[in-house]
């Protein structure tokens, strides 16, 4: 999750660029420099599969091929030529993301904890909020509260309310819309009410989409939709009104 709210990659995928990069810095040295020629030397011994051969080039190789850039290996190999500085560092960083995004995808879909938070944020880049948060600081501690409620695990299967005997899996999802205890109704029509004071293509958008989806609109879900019916500078606005919707739910969130 942590990951995910920043955007950002493992460490491991930032020591494998900074490999890829030097990696561009040594074929392009001058072919009669020293360096160049040992270099060359170690890399057919890659190639080769010598088993004494410890350290940068089998790393490297490994690298290469992790990420499908072994054409540009072989492309190096035939005619000496190497992609220049900033043509290589773009390629460098659109595989090793597109990678951390399908690996930190996979790891939210083995993982039933992460089901409401999967829903608001689906893509490895900075969390919407704390981009709103940034640029509005006066709505930091309803971000932080909305954040911290995105993130919350999944209770047990089978785990009932401790209000109502009804199953509940989200917490949040089943005290808005589920559990009979609560008087959310009148709540949500104060909601959607001020929702349409503020935008009704939003009102309308909200109106219409699934219960999970309209919590995971609360929680920061952000998508072509949404910004299509909501001014960004009324986004600190609305995110007040989730706030108070959410935060006026009967139990500790």
């Amino acid at each position: 999750m942590a990951l995910g709210l920043l955007g950002a990659h493992s460490i491991r995928a930032h020591i494998e660029k900074q490999k890829q990069l030097f990696f561009r810095i040594l074929c392009r040295t001058s072919p009669g420099d020293i360096c160049s020629q040992l270099f060359t030397h170690r890399l057919f011994q890659g190639l080769n599969n010598s088993p004494r051969l410890l350290g940068f080039i089998p790393d490297i190789l490994s690298i290469l091929n992790t990420y499908d850039l072994g054409t540009y290996l072989d492309q190096f190999l035939l005619t000496g030529l190497f992609p220049p500085k900033f043509a290589w560092k773009k390629i460098c960083t659109c595989v090793i993301h597109n990678r951390e995004e399908t690996m930190w995808r996979d790891r939210l879909d083995l993982c039933s904890d992460f089901r409401l938070f999967r829903g608001c944020h689906w893509q490895l880049r900075e969390y919407p909020l704390w981009t709103i948060a940034r640029t509005n600081p006066g709505c930091l501690s309803s971000v932080k509260f909305l954040t911290s409620v995105c993130c919350r695990r999944a209770s047990e299967e089978n785990d009932t309310c401790h209000r109502c005997p009804q199953p509940r899996s989200i917490d949040v999802e089943h005290m808005l819309f589920h559990c009979p205890t609560t008087s959310t109704k009148i709540s949500i029509a104060k909601f959607f009410d001020d929702i349409g004071a503020l935008s009704v293509p939003l009102l309308t958008l909200l109106r219409g989409c699934s219960k999970d989806d309209m919590l995971a609109y609360m929680l920061g879900k952000i998508d072509s939709n949404f910004c299509e019916c909501l001014d960004v500078d009324l986004f600190p606005n609305y995110l007040s009104l989730c706030y108070a919707l959410i935060r006026s739910l009967p139990y500790d969130i």
